[in-house]
């Protein structure tokens, strides 16, 4: 795999918007956010200060922490799974 380290233009083609399926999972995305927000919830992503890894956190709006997340439970919950 080759990465491209050239500057881009201001010839470069910028769409006036992202594609179906990205506007999609935004939306999804969205869904799933205001979905937790009536809940009283929402994800926190945060570095650990001692390991420099990221942490993900389900928490109440007050900022209590309620559960640690992976990854995974992130790309579920934002593609409309649950948790529970």
């Amino acid at each position: 795999m080759s990465i491209s380290t050239a500057t881009p233009t201001a010839s470069d083609p910028i769409p006036d918007a992202p594609p179906g399926d990205v506007r999609d999972a935004i939306c999804v995305a969205a869904a799933v956010c205001e979905r937790l927000a009536a809940d009283g919830c929402e994800v926190r992503f945060d570095t650990d200060p001692l390991t420099g890894r990221l942490l993900i956190v389900l928490r109440e709006l007050s900022g209590r922490p309620i559960a640690r997340l992976s990854a995974g439970d992130v790309i579920e919950l934002a593609a409309g799974g649950s948790l529970l």
